[in-house]
């Protein structure tokens, strides 16, 4: 029989020591604080209509979301999206966490939009954060009572 060719080899054991640090060590505690400042700010800003609320946290890639839509992939198509949806909207967040590293987060909890649709529900968010950078807006989903 044939001997296959060699291949890399096997990639071996993970040495933390040879690791590239990403940056200054994080506490979890102010990181998973700071992420649910960041989302009860965005959900006490909507008052002033949800484009602007939501223009400085969206991540480039963003996705959001939305019931009998496709998602909308994208700043552009982001902010398209929330032009479009009229109302006021309000989001209070129930509980959340964090990555150790502090670069990755999840917030839970209700919303509301008043107005000529009016709906409530649960969301679920994802944030994330370069080192000594603000959280942004990575993933939103809005999950309506039927």
């Amino acid at each position: 029989m044939p001997h296959a060719p060699k291949r890399g080899g096997e990639p071996g054991p993970l040495d933390p020591a040879k690791l590239e640090k990403t940056g200054p060590p994080v506490d979890p505690k102010e990181a998973e604080g700071a992420l649910l400042d960041a989302d009860r700010a965005l959900g006490e800003a909507t008052g002033k209509g949800l484009e602007e609320a939501y223009k400085s946290v969206l991540a480039e890639d963003v996705r959001l979301l939305r019931q009998g839509h496709a998602p909308f992939v994208g700043r552009a198509a982001a902010a398209l999206r929330l032009t479009e949806e009229k109302g006021t909207f309000s989001s209070k967040p129930i509980g959340g966490g964090s990555a150790k590293a502090g670069d990755l987060g999840y917030v839970y909890g209700s919303y509301e939009r008043k107005g000529d649709k009016p709906e409530s529900g649960t969301y679920m968010r994802v944030w994330k954060r370069q080192p000594g950078q603000d959280w942004k807006l990575a993933l939103e989903v809005l999950n309506p009572r039927g």
